[in-house]
């Protein structure tokens, strides 16, 4: 670009982010038209090459897991798959909340959520928890029954579960740990 300084530079520029969450890149890249099937890592190109979006779902992309010794990234989701409303009366609401992931890397035990209240007044904290298993890639958790007390004065016009509320966790998508049920609870 004509505004950028004109300085001679020989070599190649790397880029990086600073906060090192770009995922690592393969090694080798031979051509435009690279595949993660198309040429071999010691850069031999191979007789017959596979499918690329079918070994590894992809088309132009380095390989997410053999870059980094075998990791990649999980994605963790959250659902509230179901809410009992037969206590209201006494102001306990039931809530079976499940945990996902979509990402290609196991999620260990200890992932944290939150549910809350969303009101009319703002958002109720309700919930804080851990998770207490594992989230095996490309799963959902059986669940996790909550019982929560003190919701009678509570004008719930619907509920929001948050995963990974610190952002403790690296994702593939930091943008979906939020799910809402979706209707308002001990409304009547």
């Amino acid at each position: 670009h004509p505004s950028y300084p004109q300085t001679a530079r020989a070599g190649i520029t790397v880029l990086g982010d600073a906060d090192g969450t770009w995922r690592p890149g393969r090694k080798i890249w031979n051509q435009h038209a690279y595949s993660i099937t198309n040429v071999n890592d010691d850069g031999t190109i191979p007789a017959t090459a596979d499918l690329n979006w079918a070994t590894h779902n992809s088309f132009r992309s380095g390989d997410l897991s053999a870059v980094d010794g075998g990791g990649s990234w999980p994605d963790l989701l959250g659902r509230v798959v179901e809410v009992c409303e037969e206590r209201c009366s006494e102001g306990v609401i039931e809530v079976w909340v499940q945990l996902g992931n979509q990402g290609v890397e196991d999620i260990e035990p200890g992932s944290t959520f939150h549910l809350s209240a969303l009101t009319p007044d703002g958002e109720v904290p309700l919930v804080a928890e851990v998770a207490p298993t594992d989230v095996a890639s490309g799963s959902w958790q059986e669940g996790v029954h909550l019982i929560i007390e003190g919701v009678g004065d509570l004008d719930i016009r619907d509920l929001e579960l948050v995963v990974d509320p610190d952002d403790d966790l690296s994702e593939c998508d930091e943008d979906n740990n939020i799910a809402r049920w979706g209707q308002g609870v001990c409304l009547f």
